[in-house]
């Protein structure tokens, strides 16, 4: 599940460039990674304690799993989610992008607020809190920077070839 994590991300980098470059296909691109890696998110409680697909309905995987931890990892699954598709909706224009962001981005600093100070109170330093920390971090980062920034700058980075299509579409906006 890393590894497909790490190439949806790849190739959603990809499809954002082709996007800003008007190269064809950018956003379908944007569209489809988007959407599977929020799917994969809505199944964080397994993606994050390592329990694959096969073994998502038997009992036996989530023997190493506590409870608390299955609940977080759902938690903040829902808030990965959502501020994925939010940044996709921030990048193909939808009225409804800050709001899915801001609610996306609460629910995660939230939840990486309640992973700190399980990470620092925790004696034993667990890899599942760093590699959470990590995840959540970048995504926070890319989320709280399209949430401060208006659609206004980022029309005027898609149509750098064409200003006077910017202008146009910002009285649309």
């Amino acid at each position: 599940m890393k590894k497909l994590e790490i190439i949806l991300s790849i190739l959603f980098l990809i499809g954002f460039i082709m996007k800003t470059l008007m190269l064809p296909g950018g956003s379908i691109i944007v569209i489809s990674t988007s959407l599977i890696l929020s799917f994969v998110y809505f199944l964080s409680f397994a993606f994050f304690n390592d329990i694959e697909l096969k073994n998502i309905f038997k009992k036996d995987a989530y023997a190493h799993t506590t409870v608390k931890r299955i609940i977080g990892s759902e938690i903040l699954g829902y808030g990965l989610a959502v501020t994925v598709m939010g940044i996709y909706s921030k990048l193909q224009f939808y009225l409804v992008a800050n709001q899915l962001l801001s609610n996306g981005l609460t629910v995660v600093y939230i939840s990486m607020i309640i992973i700190l100070i399980y990470h620092f109170r925790n004696k034993r330093k667990d890899w599942f809190y760093k590699r959470i920390l990590i995840r959540t971090s970048i995504i926070l980062v890319i989320g709280t920077l399209l949430l401060i920034t208006p659609f206004e700058t980022l029309l005027d980075i898609y149509c750098w070839t064409n200003p006077e299509k910017a202008v146009l579409t910002k009285v649309h906006l």
